[in-house]
């Protein structure tokens, strides 16, 4: 079974991508994401819980705690925008939504899936504040939108660059 060490292991660190001169590999997203959808709802829960626990919530480890947000926008079937007063926040990442006006919040970002199936990823732009509560977003992501489906979800290609 999936445990929260070899996820952490498996997952990319998303902040790396801020700078240009990195070359972050991000292939590992995917079968990550098919492992954790593969385990039982209760299992995938407590081990976002164990996850969380140790790595984003209350102190983040930015590396590995970005790994995950990534994650949830890959394993959830989330619209590209919901309206912004069904948004709620879980942590301080720098998103494009927050502050920028406008009815709409961009719930998926920093992941966009085209029509082809390829995972694109948005650099990294910066976290403020102390932890993310992981838990708390992977119970409203699981409240709010389903799973993607699994089959999909093994057709998925990660871009070689992440998008700037």
């Amino acid at each position: 079974m999936l445990t929260a060490d070899a996820l952490a292991q498996s997952l990319p660190d998303w902040t790396a991508t801020n700078d240009p001169a990195n070359r972050v590999d991000l292939s590992g997203l995917v079968p990550a994401v098919l492992a954790l959808r593969d385990l039982s709802a209760a299992d995938r829960r407590a081990l976002i819980a164990t996850y969380s626990a140790a790595r984003c919530y209350p102190t983040l480890d930015y590396a590995k705690g970005s790994g995950l947000y990534l994650a949830l926008r890959v394993l959830f079937a989330l619209p590209p925008t919901i309206a912004m007063d069904r948004a709620q926040n879980f942590g301080g990442w720098h998103h494009p939504s927050v502050g920028a006006g406008g009815d709409d919040f961009a719930i998926a970002w920093p992941v966009r899936i085209d029509a082809a199936g390829t995972v694109h990823v948005a650099a990294f732009t910066g976290y403020f504040g102390r932890g993310w509560n992981a838990l708390g977003e992977y119970d409203y992501f699981t409240a709010e939108f389903p799973l993607r489906d699994r089959d999909v979800l093994a057709r998925l290609v990660v871009a070689d660059a992440v998008d700037r």
